[in-house]
């Protein structure tokens, strides 16, 4: 009975960590991107949007906003999300893993957030790393 408390124990805090991992702000000054997230509950309001409840945001010079509107998976430290574009005229999966020290955001399939900088039109990398900041 003992070992199947400290087992219990054990899992629910290996839980609540990897949900604690997937909360907070995250940004990549060198592709001037900010990522704001809580995927243990949707209760993130999304700035310029009437959207008052989110899982978080992604928002950048380039991309303008995305918005992560479901969680599809979540496993430990990593999560499946669905983001859509502020503007609605675009959405996609994107894959989240906590590092020690920030979160790897992974484009899923063959989509890429795209916009536009200056007058061109540029795509982001498929795997960006987002240094936690808080």
């Amino acid at each position: 009975m003992r070992y199947l408390f400290l087992s219990l124990c054990f899992f629910l805090s290996l839980a609540c960590h990897g949900q604690q991992a997937l909360k907070g702000v995250f940004r990549n000054a060198e592709l001037g991107i900010e990522l704001h997230l809580s995927l243990a509950q949707d209760t993130i309001a999304v700035p310029g949007l009437e959207l008052e409840q989110c899982y978080g945001y992604l928002r950048g010079e380039v991309n303008g906003m995305w918005v992560i509107l479901k969680v599809k998976e979540q496993d430990g430290e990593k999560a499946l999300v669905r983001a859509a574009c502020d503007r609605g005229n675009d959405a996609q999966d994107l894959l989240l893993r906590v590092t020690d020290d920030g979160i790897v955001l992974r484009q899923v399939d063959d989509n890429y957030i795209r916009g536009v900088k200056g007058k061109k039109y540029v795509k982001l990398p498929k795997e960006i790393f987002l240094a936690r900041h808080e």
